[in-house]
């Protein structure tokens, strides 16, 4: 199940996190473009923009939303 977000939701990424698409630091400051969430898995991954324009997916934990 995806959601995608209507208004821009920031976030901070709260450690250093390797995706495919590459790094993030800690205390990154991006934007929330969509969730999705597994019922089988109990996870739910977080897609994020970063200030370059760059998506990446990370974990719930890896994100502080606020």
């Amino acid at each position: 199940r995806t959601i995608e977000m209507k208004k821009k939701v920031r976030g901070t990424i709260v450690k250093d996190t390797q995706t495919t698409n590459g790094m993030l630091y800690k205390n990154t400051e991006v934007v929330i473009k969509e969730r999705s969430s597994s019922k089988t898995k109990r996870s739910t991954t977080i897609m994020v923009e970063d200030a370059a324009g760059r998506c990446y997916w990370v974990s719930n934990a890896d994100i502080l939303i606020g």
